[in-house]
Parts: structure tokens; sequence; C-alpha cells
């Protein structure tokens, strides 16, 4: 029985110093027709988590799907939902990678009904 407790004490003290390590590095931007933001959950010196959101600023979003590269991420073929954004929890994440970091300068290039915009999110945290 001791044993038992012994483990369970040890697993809730490695989840609390695990928890307590995490760092959180937000980057967000701004250009003429898209806002973008970038989060990064990092968990070790090359573990992190990421997710984004991406926000048409005009009146009418674009119908079509668009084609974008945020960071290390790409994708294409995404639909707008009705509000003209588009966002991913849990988007990506690496281990045994170099993680982002506070100075990086996140480089966000969006392709629409033929258009293209490309902007720089800088770190708001």
């Amino acid at each position: 029985m001791e044993k038992v407790i012994g483990t369970g004490l040890l697993f809730m003290l490695l989840l609390t110093l695990t928890a307590c390590g995490q760092d959180t590095v937000k980057f967000s931007g701004q250009g003429e027709h898209w806002e973008a933001v970038y989060t990064a959950n990092i968990y070790e010196e090359n573990s992190e988590q990421t997710e984004f959101s991406i926000r048409y600023l005009g009146e009418n979003p674009p119908a079509t799907p668009v084609d974008f590269e945020i960071g290390s991420i790409s994708a294409n073929g995404w639909e707008l939902n009705d509000n003209g954004t588009l966002s991913s929890s849990e988007s990506g994440g690496c281990s045994g990678c170099a993680v982002t970091t506070r100075d990086d300068r996140i480089k966000f290039t969006i392709e629409w009904d033929g258009q293209t915009e490309s902007f720089v999110l800088e770190n708001v945290n």
C-alpha cells in the first residue's frame, strides 16, 4: 500500500514540475487585409506546441479557400468561418527541435483570390 501511495505522490510531483516548466510566447501582426496571432507553448528547451489564429480585416471575407505559412506551419485550402477567421489549437509541435524564442520574428504569408499578403509577427509578451 505504501508503494502505491509513494508512486502516486511521485507522479503528482512530476506532473506539477512539468506544468511549472511551461513558457508561453505570443506573437501578433497585422497587414492591410489580415491579422495573425501565433502562440508557442514551450515545455522544454527542445519541445513545444504551437497554435495560431488568422482573421480577415475587410467587410466581406473571401469565399474561396486560403493558403498560408505562419512560422513553420504551411497549409493549403483552409476555409474561413462566417466571421472571416480560422484558427487551430495544437496545430503543430516538435520534440528534439529548436524552439521558438521571444526574440524570434515570425513570418506570415497568405494567398487568397489571386492576392498575396506578407508581414512579420512580433513578440507581444
